[in-house]
């Protein structure tokens, strides 16, 4: 990796740690999603905008990765951003994650890493929302780093329209389970590696059961 690489990526992630740890979350929680719809350009050239918390982290970091001007990158910052700030993190979870995040340094590159990653790739916006949901879910010790990089490998591979067949799935008398086959549906699970086909059974593991109850469940609420 060369220098202007290696001080673009540092930059990317003194931003990240920023809007994850230090803003007042709460002052862009209630920013409208036609809002998220605009171009950062249109955004930072509004009077009332452009002084948003929400949209001083999006420019910074789109500032500092000018190597990635895309539109859908930006579009994933913000809405990263606005499904984070509206997760309810657990006071004592939020410090014991500080402690380790401050000392533990390949930690805190790799959680920076994760979503600094992941933001550039999305296809669409809700998988931002998504990680966000698994981010506040990590912060609150609902799951350990380990299967929080499982569930993202696992999100970036499954295709949205999945999303709607798992919570069919999640509300029926077996949750996670059926013998009702929907071959087009499963084959959305099993391309993202989160299902396996028993016989008639079709079961969703683990990490696709955590990967919608903290990540694709809370976009509903």
């Amino acid at each position: 990796m060369n220098k202007d690489k290696a001080s673009t990526n540092d930059e990317l992630r003194s931003e990240l740690e920023a809007g994850l740890l230090k803003l007042d979350l709460s002052d862009f929680a209630n920013i409208g999603e036609d809002v998220l719809e605009l171009s950062l350009d249109v955004l930072l050239e509004d009077d009332i905008l452009k002084d948003a918390p929400l949209v001083g982290v999006a420019a910074k970091l789109y500032s500092a990765g000018s190597k990635i001007h895309m539109y859908h990158v930006q579009k994933n910052i913000l809405h990263f951003f606005q499904e984070y700030s509206h997760g309810a993190i657990n006071q004592s979870k939020r410090e014991e994650f500080l402690a380790r995040f401050q000392d533990d340094q390949k930690y805190r590159r790799d959680v920076l890493d994760i979503i600094l990653i992941s933001l550039t790739k999305y296809h669409d916006a809700i998988q931002a929302r998504v990680l966000a949901n698994l981010i506040v879910a990590h912060l609150n010790g609902l799951m350990d780093f380990q299967q929080l990089r499982a569930c993202e490998f696992a999100l970036n591979m499954l295709n949205p329209l999945a999303y709607q067949y798992l919570d069919v799935l999640a509300k029926s008398e077996t949750p996670f389970v059926t013998n009702r086959p929907d071959r087009n549906q499963e084959a959305l699970l099993f391309s993202a590696g989160i299902a396996s086909r028993d016989g008639f059974q079709l079961r969703v593991s683990s990490i696709g059961q955590d990967l919608f109850v903290q990540g694709i469940k809370p976009l509903a609420s």
